[in-house]
Parts: C-alpha cells; sequence; structure tokens
C-alpha cells in the first residue's frame, strides 16, 4: 500500500493514506483525480477526511472503516 507516498498507484489502494480506489471515486475524489496517487497531498487528505467521518482512525496501512 501507499506507505507514505503520496502518489503510489495501486491496483486496490492509491496514495500515500491507502485509500481504496472505490472508496475514493464513493466520496467525491473524482473531482480531484481519478485516483489519489494522482492527488495532491491536502485533496487524499480532504477525502479521507470524508471517508472517514464518523468513524475511528484508521492504522496507518489504511486498514478498516473503508480505507
Amino acid at each position: 500500500m501507499g506507505g507514505g507516498h503520496w502518489s503510489y498507484r495501486g491496483p486496490i489502494y492509491s496514495g500515500g493514506l491507502g485509500i481504496k480506489n472505490t472508496s475514493w471515486t464513493e466520496n467525491g475524489g473524482l473531482q480531484f483525480a481519478p485516483d489519489a496517487g494522482l492527488a495532491t497531498q491536502y485533496e487524499q487528505i480532504y477525502v479521507a477526511k470524508q471517508i472517514n467521518s464518523g468513524y475511528d482512525v484508521p492504522d496507518q496501512y489504511g486498514c478498516g472503516h473503508g480505507w
């Protein structure tokens, strides 16, 4: 997964926070880029907050609660 590499692009997870590509799409990420790996650090954090709204913070690998 991303592991802090903000430009990481993978088949399931992308970006520095390891956001699921499907979660990226479902939570408004397409307004910024096709996947998190092509978005800025700020944009990734913004979408992650949308995903995480109402949930506990997931671990550093993006596991849990839809990241």
